[in-house]
């Protein structure tokens, strides 16, 4: 699957987590501070209760002990049902992601009601199985794991490997081997460079090479980079490497 990046409107928020929890076959992370799970995540979960070989996690937190957003005990033994799951709260834990194996949304959205039905929330679907955003947005949910406490487990789960970040590490290590600098900051250097040689027409394989970086990465830096906007004319018959004289 090619990776994509797409903005998800107010109207779409709670369609899209519901599609992220039906697409899910191998893994399915669901991570908010404030749970109250809406009626709708719970039909998206059911369908899940017979799928032996998904790993779910529900991560949850912040202020959610002794307060009106605490995991009640109906949500919980609802998650009960699901044969491979594992709960775990975090007392500091603000973040809101959900993620199967190859789609992941960044929102503001909680799984609460209030949220998905009186609050504006937005968010940013993110797709693709190593993309370089959601990656290691994993791995720290992971590392997270290893800091929460754990509420429940099935029994599946317990039979199981203790959960870690060797899968994530493994994978992220794999692909540094391959571009020593993937995940690394881009230096306001990096950036001015990037620009320069996209105006010169340097294809992106190249770019991976000169930044050892993966392609992927390279593609993500030019969109955040606006070169695309910035120097290319539509209508116009010109070529990227006449545009780099160009003030703007």
């Amino acid at each position: 699957m090619d990776q994509t990046d797409q903005f998800v409107s107010p109207v779409n928020l709670l369609p899209e987590l519901c599609d992220i929890i039906h697409e899910a076959k191998e893994e399915l992370i669901l991570a908010c501070a404030f749970p109250k799970l809406h009626q709708h995540v719970k039909r998206a979960l059911r369908g899940k209760q017979e799928c032996q070989d998904l790993k779910i996690i529900f991560l949850y937190g912040k202020y959610s002990q002794g307060s009106d957003f605490e995991l009640s005990k109906e949500d919980l033994d609802f998650l009960k049902q699901l044969p491979n799951i594992q709960v775990i709260y975090h007392s500091k834990l603000h973040l809101k992601f959900y993620g199967n194996e190859r789609t992941a949304l960044f929102t503001s959205l909680n799984l609460n009601h209030t949220s998905a039905n009186n609050n504006i929330e937005c968010g940013v679907r993110y797709s693709g199985r190593h993309h370089p955003i959601v990656l290691p947005m994993k791995g720290n949910i992971y590392s997270i794991l290893g800091e929460g406490q754990i509420i429940y487990q099935s029994p599946k789960r317990k039979q199981s490997k203790a959960l870690s970040t060797h899968g994530y590490q493994e994978r992220i290590a794999e692909i540094q081997r391959q571009h020593p600098n993937a995940y690394a900051r881009w230096s306001d250097i990096d950036n001015q460079t990037l620009e320069d040689l996209f105006c010169q027409g340097v294809s992106v394989e190249d770019l991976s090479m000169i930044f050892k970086r993966q392609p992927s990465a390279i593609r993500a830096r030019i969109g955040k980079l606006e070169l695309e906007e910035k120097y290319f004319y539509p209508g116009l018959d010109v070529n990227r490497s006449s545009l780099s004289g160009i003030q703007v």
